[in-house]
């Protein structure tokens, strides 16, 4: 996720103390380190929604994959595979002077970066992109609340998600994907399971204000993930055509080198 905008994901906002359902209700005040500057413009803290589904509550944190990001995974495979992409290729060439050495072939840059984009494999990097941003993120059962508590140090996250139906303890991770809104920023999200015991409502429900129906729902994610699969492409794309041409050009500085010094010798 290369986009200079600066926007809040389309999300189902979720307000504590709004909505007719009142799905999640903030009951205690849960101590957090004293607030200093990068606590209050901590961005890389997640948002959040949550909406219910059959018999279970469904949570989706969102957190912001940047393009620092996708490059720093894209130079650490690229180093990998280098020298089985990169295979140069040499001419025997005769000077003015009768000398003959061997100069390096013209490279066909869109043809490697796209050889290389297909051994990274797009779908990788956007994984492994998600798995790094919620790699700490820790679920656990709330002591005082019928919740749960969703937590991150390295984020300096903590919420606790407390409910009116009873849930039963076995919350767990659903997965994850991709997303991204409308002014092309995308998110790694992670959706947490938790099951609760009792009658669900039916499809519609309304939460601070928003109508919504599990089908609504539904296709918003599909057409987030579609978004965020096309921009992650042409990010994906774009990084290692940059990262290409910086090899080729320093290979060639290298090489420029060593024939001159073999013409002064």
């Amino acid at each position: 996720m290369a986009a200079a905008c600066i926007c809040q994901p389309n999300l189902l906002e979720i307000n504590v103390s709004d909505g007719p359902l009142d799905m999640i209700r903030k009951k205690r005040k849960i101590q957090q380190p004293q607030p200093g500057p990068f606590l209050r413009e901590n961005k890389r803290q997640p948002q959040f929604s949550v909406r219910r589904v059959n018999h279970c509550y469904i949570i989706s944190l969102y957190k912001e994959i940047t393009c620092q990001l996708i490059t720093e995974i894209i130079k650490k495979k690229l180093s990998r595979i280098w020298g089985i992409v990169y295979i140069p290729s040499y001419e025997l060439i005769s000077d003015n002077h009768g000398n003959q050495h061997y100069v390096e072939q013209g490279v066909d840059e869109d043809r490697l970066s796209s050889e290389i984009m297909e051994k990274l494999n797009p779908n990788n990097i956007d994984l492994e992109a998600t798995q790094i941003v919620f790699d700490d993120y820790h679920l656990e059962s709330s002591r005082l609340t019928n919740g749960i508590i969703i937590s991150s140090s390295s984020d300096r996250f903590l919420k606790e998600f407390s409910f009116n139906n009873t849930i039963d303890g076995k919350f767990k991770i659903r997965g994850t994907s991709m997303s991204a809104d409308s002014f092309g920023k995308i998110y790694g999200v992670m959706w947490i399971e938790v099951p609760f015991n009792g009658n669900s409502s039916p499809n519609g429900s309304s939460i601070s204000g928003f109508s919504t129906s599990q089908s609504q729902v539904e296709s918003n994610d599909i057409e987030q993930e579609i978004r965020a699969f096309n921009i992650s492409r042409s990010s994906q794309e774009s990084i290692i055509k940059k990262e290409v041409s910086k090899r080729l050009k320093g290979r060639g500085e290298i090489c420029d080198h060593e024939n001159y010094n073999k013409a002064t010798n």
